[in-house]
């Protein structure tokens, strides 16, 4: 493939302000050689390839290669950076209101039966989010659910934060779960459409910030309890104030989204939907933010096709290529809708199906109770005060930050990958998880429940990650929704399932959680599609 470097080359900045190009990425000048790039006159020309990587301009028109070529950079940096701010929200949110429950409860004098449905109203929006936000991603794109996500939640806190009974509280909760519950399916999918396969592990550390919206919702809460020790401010009890700083937050998150990065749509998702110019014109905007200005002619616009994922190690490498391409290029007429439940992903997606539900039903049943686990154990959990819980909570969060850099390490090693991290955390959360029933000094009861939160962060960076990368453009985001949903829908039943349980033994709920998550462990070791690039 043809293209040009500007002579006078400058990075466009994602705020839409330029600056003199600065060292080029280490891979760009061998990707150019690769695709067949040419420098205009007066331009060092790009090293040559060995000879084994050479390859005619025409036969290097694949959008992996192209991606690949301009490398990872400010683009992908910033883009990362934004979609983690989603994944901040989402916790942010979530953990917020289960901190407000008990407030919630004394306000609108609610049994404590009845206490519950706050957080089932915010699961069930999450639950209906997952899935419409996905399914409307792969349908008009991944930038409009990308933008609005955000200002969705915005608006629902905001109205929750003034609603005057328990039944106008709910609706507004539930449609600030429907906001929250599409970061995760499409921020992801947005960010790895973007960027080098090569590249493709950074978004397990988009796990980080999600721990870090756990650590900044109880950064709000100790800070207005904090200032408010009367538990209300001219009126406006302090749950209220809670989520009106919160939508602040999510506005200024939204501001940020819009005013960082001059997004474009995914140039995936455009060339899946036969927009080749578009597409085009979102590689050379990525090209030219990362330093590369990239021009392309009519013939390699045509001719430019998706290569999507094939499992390097399967024995049919050679027809899931031919019927991947085949779905997607021109050459064999109107493009194939692929299916989850298609031949060569049959398998995956039902294996992933159980794994998002036994690991939201195991994490789930042990995290709902855990306060009732640590009382038999004979450890107290009742704080002295709300500031106390809000304090816990903070710790709590912080002790798993570290996990997402463990995963993002791993992932990319040849001895785990993303099945055997995914496999590994599982079982090793199994293990302490059992660890913790048969312990009965207070330090190894805390040692063994910091272990658990630490292999579920793990566990679930590797989750978000894989998902997204198995299936191919034009399903993706409906994918990663729908295994989403059924977490949620298993994250709603959980609680119900345990609190049975518990009334004929305390110890049964932690055996089914242990079970579940070692079940899902021996699932991803089943799972046949490796998407770690092979080298």
């Amino acid at each position: 493939m043809a293209a040009s470097a500007s002579s006078t080359p400058t990075t466009t900045t994602p705020g839409g302000g330029s600056g003199t190009r600065g060292r080029a990425d280490g891979g760009l000048a061998r990707g150019q050689a690769q695709l067949g790039l040419r420098a205009q006159p007066g331009t060092p020309p790009a090293p040559r390839p060995a000879p084994q990587d050479a390859r005619s301009p025409l036969q290097a028109t694949t959008l992996d290669d192209v991606i690949g070529a301009i490398g990872y950079g400010l683009f992908q940096q910033t883009l990362l950076l934004l979609c983690g701010l989603g994944w901040a929200a989402d916790c942010m949110w979530l953990q917020g209101m289960a901190l407000l429950v008990p407030q919630v409860q004394r306000s609108f004098a609610l049994p404590v039966a009845q206490s519950g449905i706050i957080i089932s109203s915010i699961f069930s929006g999450m639950l209906v989010g997952a899935i419409s936000w996905g399914a409307l991603s792969d349908r008009v794109g991944r930038k409009y659910a990308f933008h609005l996500t955000l200002p969705v939640s915005t608006l629902f806190g905001l109205l929750a934060s003034i609603a005057p009974t328990i039944e106008l509280l709910c609706l507004a909760v539930f449609g600030l779960g429907f906001g929250v519950g599409g970061h995760m399916p499409v921020d992801g999918c947005l960010f790895i459409e973007f960027c080098p396969k090569e590249h493709q592990s950074k978004l397990t550390f988009l796990s980080v910030f999600f721990q870090v919206g756990a650590v900044l919702s109880a950064v709000i809460m100790l800070t207005i309890v904090s200032v408010l020790p009367g538990g209300s401010w001219l009126g406006f009890e302090s749950w209220r104030i809670v989520l009106v700083a919160q939508a602040a937050v999510s506005l200024l998150m939204f501001i940020c989204r819009c005013t960082l990065i001059d997004l474009r749509e995914s140039p995936k998702f455009l060339l899946a939907k036969d927009r080749r110019s578009e597409a085009v014109q979102a590689l050379e905007h990525v090209a030219a933010v990362n330093g590369a200005a990239f021009t392309f002619t009519p013939e390699q616009i045509n001719s430019l096709t998706l290569d999507e994922l094939v499992d390097p190690g399967s024995a049919d490498q050679g027809a899931e290529a031919d019927s991947e391409t085949g779905a997607d290029t021109p050459l064999l007429g109107r493009p194939v809708q692929p299916s989850m439940f298609d031949s060569k992903y049959r398998t995956t997606t039902l294996l992933l199906f159980a794994i998002w539900i036994l690991v939201a039903l195991g994490y789930t049943m042990f995290n709902a109770f855990i306060a009732k686990f640590m009382e038999s154990k004979g450890i107290s959990t009742v704080p002295q005060s709300e500031f106390d819980v809000y304090l816990n909570c903070l710790v709590y969060a912080a002790s798993a930050i570290p996990s997402a850099w463990i995963a993002t390490w791993l992932v990319d090693t040849k001895t785990f990958q993303r099945r055997g991290t995914l496999a590994s955390s599982a079982i090793a959360s199994s293990a302490v998880l059992w660890m913790f029933v048969a312990s009965s000094s207070q330090l190894a009861v805390l040692i063994s429940s910091s272990l658990v939160n630490v292999f579920s962060a793990i566990l679930y960076a590797v989750i978000y990650t894989y998902t997204p990368e198995v299936y191919p453009t034009s399903i993706r985001a409906t994918a990663n929704g729908t295994c989403s949903a059924l977490g949620r829908i298993a994250g709603i039943f959980s609680p119900l399932v345990g609190g049975a349980l518990m009334s004929i033994s305390l110890e049964i709920p932690l055996h089914v959680s242990a079970s579940a998550i070692l079940l899902s462990g021996i699932c991803a070791l089943l799972l046949p599609i490796e998407t770690r690039v092979q080298e």
